[in-house]
């Protein structure tokens, strides 16, 4: 459902500089996700012992999702505030994870460092991807007849400068949150699976709320130079790497479930 989403939020971008060669990769990528999740959420529903009722209840939920997904622009609009305080939410789970303590006599697991720390890394990556769009190839694309330089310094005459601060405070909470996130992950002992996979999740929803970061400095721009905001060429892009860890932690944390289920039925045979 979360490619159909950002599936939508690419689509009003067909006609710029991207044009479909970008975007037919998000659509297949979309698709994919599409049947993968399908099947997952079959074989799920017929493992609930009222399987007729999950699978209406699933369905109609995918089915708005899905139905929406061409408003999703406009969604992603009226949800951001909901965007921005994602950091915020994988600080809570950390802090929560943090406080978790082994049972005494319970066998202490591995913990998850390699995992964590890669998951670490593939945050921060997203982040500085995030901030070189923003700061540099977003003006170069709304304002393509001048130099950067030149661009910044007439948003600072023209006293239109303080959106850049938004998508910089918006990066330094989901670094602080994803580090939090990550020690609460090592501390709990949690699986490799699982702390990577929560990790490309916090990834991937920085990243769809890119765009809300990014509204004020493009609606500055828009007012400085009096053109309509927008995004730039690499954002269908940017869309695309969002599924690609989205579609990573759900399988990543679809397979530590089924793990931990199949040990614990052979822990507790019937």
């Amino acid at each position: 459902m979360l490619a159909a989403h950002l599936g939508g939020l690419v689509a009003p971008w067909l006609s710029g500089a991207a044009g479909w060669s970008w975007f037919a990769p998000v659509a297949v990528v979309a698709l994919v996700m599409l049947g993968l999740g399908v099947r997952q959420l079959i074989i799920t529903v017929r493992e609930q012992p009222s399987w007729l009722g999950a699978a209406i209840a699933a369905g109609v939920v995918a089915g708005i999702l899905v139905l929406t997904s061409p408003a999703a622009g406009l969604i992603a609009f009226i949800l951001g505030i909901g965007h921005l305080a994602g950091p915020v939410a994988a600080v809570a789970v950390g802090a929560v994870l943090l406080a978790v303590r082994r049972r005494p006599g319970r066998a202490a697991g591995s913990r998850p460092w390699t995992a964590a720390i890669a998951g670490l890394v593939a945050v921060v990556a997203v982040l500085a991807i995030a901030l070189i769009d923003t700061f540099m190839l977003l003006p170069m694309q709304l304002v393509p007849d001048q130099p950067l330089e030149s661009i910044y310094a007439q948003l600072e005459a023209a006293g239109e400068a303080g959106g850049r601060w938004i998508p910089v405070v918006w990066a330094a909470l989901w670094a602080v949150g994803a580090v939090v996130l990550a020690i609460g992950l090592i501390r709990a002992h949690t699986s490799r699976r699982v702390a990577s996979g929560t990790l490309l999740a916090a990834a991937a929803v920085a990243l769809a709320g890119l765009p809300v970061a990014q509204l004020g400095l493009g609606m500055n721009l828009g007012d400085t130079f009096v053109i309509s905001s927008g995004s730039s060429w690499a954002f269908p892009a940017i869309m695309l790497l969002a599924a690609l860890l989205a579609a990573g932690s759900a399988m990543l944390l679809a397979s530590a479930s089924s793990r931990d289920a199949r040990s614990a039925s052979v822990a507790h045979p019937l």
